[in-house]
């Protein structure tokens, strides 16, 4: 998780220049991840807005391994 040290709410208020910081820092814990846990792919989402999915309201980015089949978002259709 990739958070910044001022908080800011969401994306829309994020200044520009930190936001290219940030998915800069992405890539190369992207690149780690994928090395380190031999996962098919990489995931980096952030949210904004309760329509959006947004429950903490910090800024924040998630860069997680994915793996084939891991089932990540069936889970969450299986809620409903």
């Amino acid at each position: 998780m990739i958070i910044s040290n001022r908080r800011y709410k969401n994306v829309y208020t994020m200044p520009p220049v930190l936001l290219c910081r940030i998915i800069k820092l992405a890539q190369p814990i992207a690149i780690a991840l994928k090395e380190v846990y031999k996962c098919g792919g990489v995931l980096i989402r952030q949210h904004n807005d309760p329509a959006g999915n947004q429950s903490v309201f910090h800024y924040h980015m998630q860069v997680c391994p994915h793996y084939e089949n891991d089932k990540l978002y069936r889970l969450h259709e299986e809620k409903y």
